[in-house]
């Protein structure tokens, strides 16, 4: 049996360990490691290593699997397991077929939805059927083997059927019938039938993928098409009106902003959230005019208008993205933190950072924008998974609170455990008993549903809660 096939199997059978009928925790990591070992060691033994960089993804990968043994938020725990997934499609292309054209990204990723579906049974005729024609059984095995199949079922029978007709037979071999009850009950049978379902799922999606990235991943390339010369009349005049419009809106933003805000909060629930929408779409639209003008080669004079108003609009968008930030800061001090607005000011300080390689696109054509924007998103989802968001929105509120305003308990009740240590702190402190009640009814309800049922489940989060919440007689 080849060491690739050993591979797949102890890494399907300790999915399973670690997966099947758990919680996620540490569970993740512990097979995040395990799976990036195989990988390189695949990758490496067949030569398939074009690019080192690419490798390096396995340290968001790491990161974020770290998130599910040192925190618990819904939110992120939903979010890391798709954008895991991704991470590991890009670390294999990126290091297999070195690339950072977005279309030609999207394109591998099509492939690895449904090629590797072609090589499931010569993945099986390779590996699985060798591997079972390897197993070597004597004759009297066989006999063995043979024996064993028909006398056990009938001996179980016969035994279930006797210990129902006298209780003191039923005594006698009370262990062996309880065990016997013990398997032959569904529960047993169904998990056990899920456990052997979902290690032969993990053998053909691992054995299927690998196979796939050997025979034929890198034969069929995406054709970059080539920069042509065409008229840009139609850009070149958008491109105008458009920075006309912005610099009229962004004029009213700077009066009402910081002329007008200090009178009055102008009803900023609906300024704010309308707000950041329109800013989402201006933006979208903003940089598919800059890439679109930047596909097509044009003369020297043409090229420089096109750059001095792409940068005057990314410019004025800027201003736009600052006034949405302070609308946004002023509508969550006079209303509080939930997890959507501070997610709203991620994206548009993400957005910022985004600008800086777009400027140096529109500079140099040649600069791998699409590399930049993928380095600079990853690192600024990682950072948000580690700033533990529930945590902040309940120190954020609580302090509200002890400065006077008013406090909202379900902007703080997020099922999860990582606020609850904030949150025991404000139950010790206040004197408010209509609070206490409610913060009381809200850690039954996290004691009872994060309780950490295996090892594999284990997540220091809610350790740490449920010793706390221990403290508190609960």
């Amino acid at each position: 049996m080849s060491g690739l096939l050993i591979f797949i199997l102890l890494l399907a059978l300790w999915h399973v360990v670690l997966f099947f009928g758990h919680s996620l925790g540490i569970s993740v990591i512990l097979f995040m490691v395990p799976l990036i070992a195989f990988i390189y060691y695949f990758l490496s033994k067949n030569n398939k290593i074009k690019n080192w960089h690419g490798l390096l993804l396995s340290v968001p990968i790491i990161i974020l699997s770290l998130h599910y043994l040192l925190f618990n938020n819904n939110t992120f725990n939903v979010l890391n397991y798709i954008v895991i997934l991704f991470l590991l499609l890009l670390m294999y292309v990126l290091t297999v077929k070195p690339t950072y054209n977005f279309k030609e990204i999207l394109f591998d990723f099509a492939k690895f939805v449904y090629k590797p579906f072609i090589y499931i049974g010569e993945f099986y005729k390779e590996h699985l059927k060798k591997f079972f024609k390897g197993i070597k059984i004597s004759d009297n095995g066989k006999r063995l083997i043979k024996t064993l199949l028909i006398i056990l079922p009938i001996v179980i029978i016969v035994l279930l059927l006797l210990s129902n007709a006298d209780p003191n037979f039923k005594n006698l071999f009370k262990i062996v019938i309880d065990f016997i009850t013990d398997i032959l009950k569904f529960e047993f049978i169904d998990k056990l039938l899920g456990k052997i379902f979902m290690f032969i799922v993990m053998i053909f999606v691992i054995g299927t993928s690998t196979m796939y990235l050997i025979k034929d991943y890198g034969k069929e390339s995406y054709k970059v098409k080539e920069r042509k010369n065409k008229d840009i009349y139609t850009i070149k005049v958008l491109v105008t009106v458009l920075n006309i419009i912005y610099i009229i809106f962004d004029i009213i933003q700077i009066k009402s902003l910081f002329i007008h805000s200090s009178s009055s909060y102008i009803n900023y629930a609906s300024y704010a959230r309308s707000g950041f929408f329109e800013l989402m779409v201006v933006s979208l639209i903003n940089m598919t005019i800059i890439l679109i003008s930047k596909n097509y080669k044009t003369d020297k004079k043409n090229t420089k208008y096109m750059n001095i108003m792409s940068i005057l609009m990314l410019f004025l968008t800027l201003i736009i993205i600052v006034s949405s930030f302070i609308r946004m800061h002023l509508y969550e001090v006079a209303y509080g933190y939930t997890v959507l607005r501070l997610l709203v000011d991620v994206v548009l300080i993400t957005e910022v950072l985004l600008m800086i390689p777009t400027v140096m696109y529109i500079i140099n054509s040649e600069f791998n924008i699409s590399k930049a924007f993928l380095i600079i998103i990853i690192c600024v989802y990682c950072c948000v998974n580690y700033i533990n968001i529930d945590c902040f929105i309940a120190n954020k509120n609580i302090n509200r609170y002890n400065n006077g305003s008013k406090l909202d308990i379900e902007y703080l009740e997020t099922y999860t455990t990582d606020n609850i240590p904030i949150l025991i702190n404000l139950y010790n402190s206040t004197d408010d008993n209509k609070i206490k009640s409610e913060l009381l009814d809200y850690f039954e309800v996290i004691r009872d549903t994060n309780k950490i049922n295996s090892w594999e489940e284990f997540n220091i989060s809610k350790y740490r809660t449920i010793k706390q919440l221990e403290k508190l007689g609960l």
